[in-house]
This record gives C-alpha cells, structure tokens and sequence, in this order.
C-alpha cells in the first residue's frame, strides 16, 4: 500500500511550491506568478507571511497546503515592509 507523508516545507522545497502554485494558477486563469525566490521571501524567516505543509508520496511532492492568519496569495509578491505600509 502506497501511502502519503504531511511533512512542513523548507526553503529548499520553495521551486517545487512554486511549481504547483503556478499550475493552480493556470487552471484557474490566473496571472499571479509564484516564483522560488517569493515563496522563500514570503514565506520563511521571522516575519513569515505563511506557513506550509507538503504531500509526498514516494518521494516525491504531489500537493500542498498554505496556511496563514490573514496571507493572500493574490498578493505574494508584497513584501512584508509594503504590506505593512498599506495597513
């Protein structure tokens, strides 16, 4: 029985991330690009704007969840300092 492991992301999985969020992306018509560099700005470090769980299965990465208390992915792109200043 094949079975599927939760596991928390690291910055090294930030272009796999990416990757997914990009193809969610497209399927929903969206033009918001995920890039790796973003997903570890936004994403990692003290002031994080997210967190993120990984699906693997058999080694390899086949879903994720972003949670957060109020990050909106429509605006990744934001750092943390101008998405201060807008509040």
């Amino acid at each position: 029985m094949v079975s599927v492991q939760i596991r928390p992301a690291t910055r090294r999985d930030a272009a796999r991330i990416a990757e997914m969020a990009n193809a969610l992306n497209r399927y929903h018509d969206m033009d918001e690009v995920f890039t790796a560099e973003g997903v570890k700005r936004d994403g990692y470090g003290p002031r994080a704007a997210f967190s993120c769980l990984l699906a693997v299965m058999e080694g390899q990465t086949i879903g994720y969840a972003m949670y957060h208390p109020c990050y909106n992915s429509d605006v990744a792109n934001w750092t943390t300092k101008a998405a201060t200043k807008a509040l």
